[in-house]
């Protein structure tokens, strides 16, 4: 009897969002199996396509319709053996469609990345490793010769030619007469994004009462995630390799995320120095190539442990026991582009459908959803309360700006940071300075006639860049050249204002002419590896000063750190978002954080303009809780998550008309509809209203999720805009991090 398979096809169209019916060949049939990958011919086209099996089904179960047109249905060609989908990553899929409105296909990348659909080829290299079976000639056991020899004993099978003659000075020409003699043998192997380290020495450390209690919580009990809050500096890795060391015992496999691509290097020590080699590393930052080795590695079982940014989450581990997510309150783990999905949420629902896998949040500051969520007992909340090895907290000053004003200091350094920085020069100390803006200048003015530089494609001001002495977009990229003569009115009273990390950089070197000062920001940082290098800078301690945007705020742990100035505390908080309070508290407190991790004693200089904000007073007593009591208070009575739920609904097109003749008349009609069940704003501008050349508006809706009349929403908005007669784009997303 003849077997049918339902097939989502690779396509995001919402009219090919759905299941399409073909019959499985006779010579496939004890092959095909759910989750397969295969190839098919589609509609008229002959070129052959990729589809996904989601059900087989037999004749009888067939539905009427496909019954009705049998003979028109079509043959599966061929099946992809290198990929297939396991039962939980297919309710996954389920899922993250229906909550987050985004298509099959959509959701299936997020598993199988539409890239390595081709054809890929993994990233390989030819160790060495001694034969020991080979007897040495005699003129082989010169000093040059044996020196080699025994290095490639001690560490088979980790370098090739190169990398060898590079880590001690071996010469290439002694490496290439052992090869040649049969002394060296050659392996190829599948090549690491990230390089072997031989003679990994691990230190045993002993965890303390509290990282105790917490281990003995989530090894022993019975609940599926849980919050571990503790304080900056409380050893919760530890914790975490602790706890992976326990179900790698057991047979199972770990996954640890960050929210930094900046935080994988020295996660990825920690990480080693426990478990040697057995880790691969997955994010953006790496070529296709390389991602896919990896995702290989993980695939084929040869691997343990990984370590990654949101993506990392969807890697096709066979026996996954535990998920960490470390800095989970942080907004890189809402994806930006669709399916926009919460790693938190998913990683909670895959514990649904996977019995033995538990989920671990960590943060010093949790977000207020996640806190929540643990003080209604959702999840189970673990506190560590003290730091490691009884370590002081950092020391908080506040110091107004405005009276350093009053006092004629117009310096970005108060007198009681400058003083600081000078003590901890001096005694061969490190610095963090702290400003989560990037650039020289915010925008550039003519005093004389007021015209401001904005980009020509964005609604927002172009920031001023003084290493190429640029105005640059920081949303579309487009640049200009800086020019001393106003465009507007002719003259050359053109004056950039404002402050990033270049400009304090810039001061910085002025000020302390002779420290060596390292700024970290998306500029400094767009080459590959570049995180790796200023990593170890830091931790060679080759920089007395850094300089940084939020990428410095999280998970650096350096000994020498012993000051945090935090420039300009009050830049995240005048931001018109519902969020705009936490996480300048959390931002605040994690970069305070990093200040005296080591045995010395650590300081933090606050300056504000806003030192009665209750988030300044609240980060200055590293009191989340009862910033969080304040908070909470807020949102419940602006109805704001955790109290509801918000779909926000952004329509971009290049024609500025489509607000009066479609996004008025949809309002009324969604209105109408659905404002019994929620609270309908707009339609409105976005804060920033163009960009790349894209008018933006966009509805929020407001009241609990429900996934089928969400569902209802997306179908209405897309069949009104299926008569709009120009370019547009729309997304769906599912309580934002930011609304704007």
């Amino acid at each position: 009897m003849s077997g049918y398979a339902k097939i989502i096809i690779q396509s995001i169209s919402d009219k090919l969002d759905r299941f399409f019916t073909y019959l499985i060949p006779d010579e496939m049939e004890s092959e095909i199996s759910l989750g397969n990958v295969v190839k098919v011919h589609f509609g008229s086209n002959k070129k052959l396509i990729f589809g996904f099996v989601f059900e087989i089904l037999c004749e009888e179960e067939l539905s009427e319709e496909d019954k009705k047109y049998l003979h028109k249905i079509k043959s599966l060609n061929s099946i992809d053996k290198r990929f297939c989908l396991n039962r939980e990553s297919i309710e996954l899929i389920k899922y993250i469609r229906n909550k987050y409105l985004s298509s099959y296909y959509e959701a299936i990348s997020l598993f199988i990345p539409s890239k390595f659909l081709d054809d890929i080829n993994l990233r390989v290299k030819d160790c060495l490793y001694l034969d020991s079976n080979v007897i040495v000639p005699d003129r082989f056991k010169k000093d040059m010769y044996i020196k080699i020899m025994e290095f490639v004993f001690n560490n088979p099978n980790l370098y090739d030619k190169n990398e060898l003659s590079k880590i001690n000075n071996f010469s290439k020409s002694s490496i290439s007469t052992l090869i040649k003699h049969g002394i060296l043998k050659i392996i190829s192997k599948e090549k690491s994004v990230i390089s072997s380290i031989e003679n990994l020495n691990y230190i045993k450390k002993y965890l303390n009462d509290e990282q105790k209690t917490v281990y003995n919580e989530i090894i022993h009990g019975s609940e599926k995630v849980f919050l571990v809050h503790g304080v900056t500096g409380s050893g919760k890795t530890e914790v975490y390799l602790s706890i992976f060391q326990n179900f790698i015992d057991r047979g199972y496999d770990c996954l640890i995320l960050v929210p930094e691509i900046s935080l994988t290097p020295q996660m990825i020590d920690r990480v080693r120095e426990r478990f040697d080699n057995d880790v691969v590393v997955y994010h953006s930052k790496l070529t296709v190539t390389e991602r896919f080795t990896e995702w290989q590695k993980i695939n084929n079982g040869k691997v343990k442990v990984a370590i990654g940014t949101r993506s990392a989450l969807f890697l096709p581990f066979k026996n996954l026991g535990c998920i960490v997510i470390d800095e989970e309150h942080e907004g890189t783990y809402k994806s930006d582009s669709d399916p926009k999905y919460l790693v938190r949420d998913v990683a909670v629902k895959y514990s649904e459908f996977k019995e033995d896998l538990k989920i671990i949040l960590g943060s010093a500051t949790p977000s207020i959803e996640s806190y929540t969520l643990a003080m209604e007992g959702k999840y189970k909340l673990l506190n560590i309360k003290n730091r490691v090895n009884n370590r002081s907290f950092p020391t908080v000053s506040v110091v107004n700006m405005k009276d350093e004003l009053k006092c004629g200091n117009k310096s970005i350094f108060s007198r009681a940071l400058y003083d600081k920085i000078n003590d901890r020069l001096s005694k061969s100390e490190q610095v963090i300075l702290f400003i989560n803006k990037r650039g020289f200048s915010s925008f550039v003015s003519c005093r004389a006639c007021g015209y401001v530089y904005k980009c020509k494609y964005c609604d927002i001001t172009l920031t001023y860049h003084g290493n190429n002495s640029h105005l640059i977009c920081h949303y579309c990229g487009y640049a200009q050249a800086m020019s001393n003569i106003c465009v507007e009115c002719g003259s050359n009273y053109v004056k950039h204002f404002g402050i990033g990390t270049e400009k304090v950089e810039f001061i910085t070197r002025n000020i302390f002419q002779k420290a060596k000062v390292l700024r970290m920001d998306f500029d400094t940082t767009r080459k590959k590896n570049s995180y790796s290098k200023f990593y170890d800078e830091i931790k060679n301690k080759n920089v007395d000063i850094i300089i940084g945007t939020q990428m410095i705020a999280k998970g650096f742990d350096f000994e020498d750190v012993t000051l945090v100035g935090i420039l300009a505390a009050d830049l995240s908080m005048n931001v018109p978002d519902y969020k705009a309070y936490e996480r300048t508290f959390q931002l605040l407190n994690q970069v305070s954080g990093r200040a005296g991790r080591g045995n010395k004693s650590g300081e933090v200089c606050i300056q504000t303009y806003s030192p009665e904000n209750y988030v300044i007073r609240h980060s200055m007593n590293n009191d989340y809780k009862s910033f969080y009591d304040e908070e909470i208070k807020l949102r419940k009575m602006l109805n704001y998550p955790p109290f509801t739920d918000i779909l926000n609904v952004l329509f971009q097109a290049k024609h500025e008309n489509l607000y009066r003749e479609f996004l008025v008349p949809l309002y009324k009609e969604l209105k109408g509809k659905f404002e019994m069940k929620y609270q309908i704003l707009g339609p409105s501008y976005c804060m920033i209203s163009k960009i790349n050349d894209y008018y933006r508006w966009q509805i929020i809706f407001k009241g609990d999720q429900d996934e089928e009349i969400y569902n209802e929403i997306k179908t209405l908005i897309n069949n009104r805009l299926s008569e709009v007669k120009f370019e547009y784009k729309i997304s769906f997303d599912v309580n934002p991090y930011s609304i704007f």
